[in-house]
């Protein structure tokens, strides 16, 4: 599931606050009906939860949030831009703890919350 085509864009993209259907759509540019699928798919996995809500006058819609598993998948999102590149020397010398792990990851996006903290 993981490996199929959008699916670590869609993680990225609800992590990044894009949490509504047509916000994920706009940021990617990915049909409604791949989108429909793959967002299926990533909470059946129980990498995504659903959120119904309903702003006053209009149906009820949904957004999507991150389950802790789906947070932990932020640490792949953070090391595929970098792949290739030389581990810090701090990580070659022992093997890192997810703490170790997930600590910058919150330097930079601090709305992450994670069972570790």
């Amino acid at each position: 599931m993981l490996g199929e085509r959008w699916s670590l864009l869609i993680i990225r993209e609800i992590f990044s606050r894009r949490h509504r259907f047509t916000e994920i759509q706009s940021a990617l540019g990915v049909a409604s009906n791949l989108l429909t699928t793959r967002l299926k798919k990533l909470v059946d996995a129980e990498v995504l939860r659903k959120q119904t809500y309903q702003e006053p006058g209009i149906r009820s819609r949904i957004r999507y949030h991150l389950t802790p598993a789906g947070e932990e998948l932020l640490i792949v999102l953070a090391v595929l831009p970098v792949r290739g590149a030389p581990l810090p020397t701090s990580i070659r010398t022992h093997r890192p703890t997810p703490p170790t792990l997930v600590r910058p990851l919150r330097a930079h996006w601090p709305h992450l919350r994670h069972q570790w903290s």
